[in-house]
């Protein structure tokens, strides 16, 4: 968990210097689709997760995990995209670092490991090629919501089904 902590404050802190990164990620053609795709995988991996809280054997105790987890990931996003003024690979605006859509997708993977982290990576991916976010945007907001989902184990764990 310190680990984590201080490399994400080491990213923010070095954040300054990022701003020369190639956007290895971004898709030559067709970034609007994977703009789409990829907020509609976030939204898919929202409804997989809530479905998996509605059916909990303890509902209360799962939604509020999920509420903590999202809360933690859409919190810390924000945050750092008030502190750290990072332009997009596209130039639309200053809100690049981190990836907000990465670090929802990862911590709504709660619902089953197995399908979710691979879920979660291809938004990230997606993120990239649509030209949002460069790859350090990307690895930190998964960073992001592993924080969320080990930070709300502690509060609220949830029963996960094998």
């Amino acid at each position: 968990m310190k680990v984590l902590l201080c490399v994400l404050g080491v990213l923010c802190v070095l954040s300054p210097s990022l701003h020369a990164e190639d956007p290895i990620l971004a898709w030559p053609t067709h970034r609007p689709v994977a703009d789409w795709i990829s907020s509609g995988l976030v939204g898919v991996q929202l409804g997989a997760d809530t479905w998996h809280s509605w059916t909990a054997p303890d509902r209360p105790r799962a939604f509020l995990n999920q509420g903590c987890r999202m809360g933690v990931a859409i919190g810390t996003s924000e945050l750092s995209k008030l502190w750290i003024h990072r332009t997009r690979p596209d130039g639309s605006d200053r809100k690049s670092f981190w990836s907000e859509h990465t670090a929802d997708a990862t911590a709504a993977a709660g619902w089953r490991y197995e399908a979710g982290i691979p879920l979660a990576a291809i938004v990230g991916l997606l993120r990239g090629g649509a030209a949002k976010h460069y790859l350090t945007d990307v690895g930190v907001g998964a960073l992001d919501g592993g924080f969320a989902i080990w930070a709300c184990r502690h509060l609220a764990p949830a029963e996960r089904t094998p």
